[in-house]
Parts: structure tokens; C-alpha cells; sequence
């Protein structure tokens, strides 16, 4: 899990070692070549894998948020995104805190084994 520089890390972490990660939550991840990794997939993405990426729409990569769920789910991976009207900031990555630890939670307290894990439930 991550914000901004470390949204990226995560992203990157994620698709380099899928075999490491259950869950990725992604905070306003900066666009630094986010989309050329993505391009290459990752093969060893489970099914019950998933990812939560948030972002802003002011003063945000928010077209590159945008591509980068469009190219997520378009592999068909497991993506719950979401828009939130603040700033590439720690007041808005705070605010959504509380649903990344329960995602994570949420999913450690169901897991039934590698590709068999809920996703998170989020609102």
C-alpha cells in the first residue's frame, strides 16, 4: 500500500512479485512509467487477487488514473476505483485510510488460500 511515490512502488511491486501480494492499495499513484509496466501484464496474478486504487480530481494524475484503470481492467483484473473530490495530498490519501486497513482486514480474516480470497468489501 502506498500514496503517490509509494502508490507507484506498490504498482510496481505488484506486478513485478504477484506471487508476494494478495491485495494492492494504491493512493494517487504519480504516472512515472506506471503504464509501460502495466503493458507487459503480470502472469502470476491470482484470481483472488485485488486492488483498490483511489485518486483526486484536483491538481491530481487523474488521466493517468484513468488509463491506468482502464488498462487494469481491460486484463481483467480485480479493481475497485475510485474519485474523490481532493488533491494529490495526505488530507485526502487519510481520509481513505480507514477502507484500505479494513480491505486488508477484511481479506486477511477471509482468506482461504492462494487464488481463493475475497475481495475486499468496500463502500
Amino acid at each position: 500500500m502506498g500514496a503517490s511515490m509509494g502508490g507507484l512502488i506498490s504498482t510496481y511491486a505488484v506486478f513485478r512479485c504477484p506471487e508476494s501480494f494478495c491485495f494492492a492499495g494504491i493512493q494517487s499513484p504519480l504516472p512515472v512509467g506506471q503504464t509501460r509496466h502495466l503493458r507487459h501484464g503480470a502472469s502470476g496474478i491470482t484470481r483472488g487477487f485485488a486492488i483498490l486504487h483511489g485518486h483526486g480530481t484536483i491538481h491530481d494524475a487523474l488521466d493517468e488514473a484513468r488509463r491506468m484503470r482502464e488498462m487494469l481492467t481491460a486484463r481483467g483484473y480485480p479493481l475497485t476505483y475510485g474519485e474523490y473530490p481532493e488533491g494529490h495530498n495526505w488530507s485526502n490519501w487519510r481520509a481513505r485510510l480507514p477502507d484500505l486497513l479494513t480491505a486488508f482486514c477484511e481479506r486477511g480474516s477471509t482468506s482461504e488460500g492462494p487464488g481463493e480470497r475475497a475481495g475486499p468489501s468496500l463502500h
